[in-house]
């Protein structure tokens, strides 16, 4: 996620044309597989490895990992620019004054305690759902974009709780991945007994599907199991595997439940990094609707390539920038014109393996097609210009598009096109780490 001001695909706009039809792209992920690589055993374990030591950082923390200018960065923005409420008028001062007050910023850190989150919950930039819209007459800075939606936060999601709101209603927590306000209901502290239950379980599992309920023994609904997250293998039996589910006891504590799954729905974490696993777990994401900052429940594009490529055993950091720069590798493009561009992605980049990054998006490389590259994104929208302002081009979610979609459409300018402002990708395997049949 990136801020939504003036980027190429974030907005909300006067007047929004009608999208050229997805048609001319097949959406069938299966489609752009052209060839077939695995990594080795050895590297896989090794990413893995990584991904759980980070997965499950928080619970190791002995010091919150952001600084209160970092935690209260929000505050002093809304202080100098109150912005706009859900009813389109600015939000007052005095509401702003109240929330400063209930943040107690000089009693930070007010907790250190490990947690988990036990519901899919909001991250939120301050200690309310209410949104901070920055100026509805503006295309990209009106709805959907609530500046203080800054995440979105999987139940099972380790973290470290690290300040409370004086009425406790709200704590600040921090996952591997991003920090934030999220609601006290939603997470529960994580004590020694209950983090050691998952030092002897059998591996982790990842569902293989977007919406997977789980229940427990009676038949209680537990969790709804989606694409990114994992589960503690406690059992397995035929074609039967038992998870564990982390729940909120009634004093606030963490405690594990059970639930029987069928192994159809779900693989061992990870899930092997081959591009037909990619499409594979592609295909269940496509035509998921936008949601900036995990808004809704919804993906926006970094935490849908965080999402897909974190099964298959990579983890990334939450935001587009950080995903395209983290670890190095990044080649940058941004001084070549867009044939130039896209010759290079052709020529270097690994199908299914490659950050494609331009400022507010990423997109994941999925390979040639009829001579163009061709990416997998969640997508806001692309810029129009016109008579009556500045507006967007709505792709409104998970699809498959070249660098050129919108080329032709009345009010899309050239310098809007995504691959006029490609910026770089990184490749996220080496090509002397990949095996070919």
């Amino acid at each position: 996620m990136a801020l939504a001001g003036g980027l190429l695909l974030s907005g909300c706009s006067f007047k929004t044309p009608a999208p050229k039809p997805l048609s001319s792209f097949s959406q069938d992920p299966a489609l752009y597989l052209a060839s077939s690589y695995a990594l080795d055993q050895e590297r896989e374990q090794a990413l893995a490895k990584d991904y759980l030591t980070r997965h499950l950082s928080p619970w190791s923390s002995t010091a919150p990992r952001e600084n209160r200018l970092s935690t209260f960065w929000g505050l002093r923005s809304a202080k100098s620019h109150p912005g706009y409420g859900e009813n389109r008028l600015p939000n007052s001062k005095e509401w702003i004054e109240r929330l400063e007050y209930e943040m107690n910023e000089e009693g930070y850190p007010s907790l250190l305690e490990p947690g988990i989150i036990t519901q899919d919950t909001d991250a939120r930039v301050m200690p309310t759902h209410k949104p901070r819209f920055y100026d509805f007459k503006k295309a990209g800075e009106g709805y959907p974009f609530d500046y203080w939606q800054n995440s979105y936060l999987f139940s099972g999601t380790p973290v470290l709780i690290t300040h409370a709101t004086r009425d406790r209603e709200w704590f600040y927590v921090e996952a591997s991945f991003v920090s934030g306000w999220v609601r006290s209901l939603a997470v529960a502290r994580a004590s020694s007994a209950f983090k050691g239950e998952v030092e002897g379980v059998l591996g982790w599992a990842i569902p293989l599907n977007d919406s997977i309920p789980l229940y427990d023994s009676q038949g209680e609904f537990l969790d709804r199991a989606r694409l990114g997250k994992l589960y503690p293998i406690h059992a397995l039996e035929g074609e039967t595997l038992t998870l564990k589910v982390p729940k909120r006891g009634a004093s606030g504590e963490a405690i594990w439940q059970e639930s029987q799954v069928s192994r159809s729905d779900f693989a061992p974490f990870p899930l092997s990094f081959t591009p037909e696993n990619g499409a594979r777990l592609a295909a269940k994401l496509m035509g998921e609707k936008y949601g900036w900052g995990g808004m809704y429940g919804n993906r926006d594009c970094s935490a849908m390539v965080r999402d897909l490529v974190g099964s298959m055993g990579v983890w990334l950091p939450r935001n587009s920038a950080a995903q395209a720069k983290f670890q190095g590798g990044f080649v940058d493009l941004s001084a070549l014109e867009p044939k130039e561009k896209e010759s290079r992605i052709l020529a270097e980049a690994i199908p299914w393996a490659s950050l494609l990054y331009l400022k507010g998006h990423i997109m994941l490389y999925i390979g040639e097609h009829k001579g163009r590259a061709m990416v997998l994104h969640d997508a806001w929208g692309i810029r129009t210009e016109g008579s009556e302002g500045e507006g967007r081009l709505i792709l409104g979610g998970v699809v498959i598009t070249d660098l050129s979609v919108g080329e032709g459409v009345e009010g899309v300018k050239e310098k809007s096109l995504l691959l006029h402002r490609l910026e770089g990708f990184r490749n996220l395997l080496s090509p002397l780490e990949i095996k070919k049949p």
